[in-house]
């Protein structure tokens, strides 16, 4: 992520997919109020100038050291490794749990292809219906 990809003013990221292909993506107002604290934070770096949103100890973050600084927190957390990949299935898995759309999801995660909903949406499919089921109750309508 670059500075120039982040629309503070319009809570928007801008991100670049596969066959680089630029989509925004909103952020909600708690990820905000973070941002805006690490950029009060970022002003004070020594490698402030930089173009890159992400700075370490020794300037612009490389997405490695995103999966490390990841690894890290999970095992300060106690929880199993988490690969940075996962956590795009996950928003997508909590888009769908809430009610999101398909055809929204296929904008904001950048899909052309319709097959990527059931892949990202597999791993608690089945939760998610019993879910929808439960919600519905429909064995109570009679």
């Amino acid at each position: 992520m670059t500075m120039d990809g982040l629309d503070m003013d319009n809570d928007l990221i801008r991100l670049h997919g596969k066959g680089d292909r630029i989509r925004y993506m909103p952020y909600s107002g708690r990820t905000g109020l973070a941002l805006a604290q690490y950029m009060q934070l970022r002003e004070k770096h020594r490698h402030s100038d930089s173009e890159a949103v992400w700075l370490g100890r020794f300037g612009p973050m490389t997405h490695w050291a995103v999966a490390q600084i990841l690894e890290v927190r999970c095992k300060q957390a106690g929880v199993s490794k988490i690969k940075p990949h996962q956590l795009r299935h996950t928003s997508a898995d909590r888009w769908f749990a809430n009610d999101g759309s398909e055809n929204d999801a296929m904008v904001l995660y950048g899909w052309r292809s319709r097959t990527m909903l059931s892949v990202y949406g597999r791993s608690n499919a089945v939760a998610r219906a019993h879910e929808a089921a439960r919600r519905k109750s429909l064995g109570d309508r009679f």
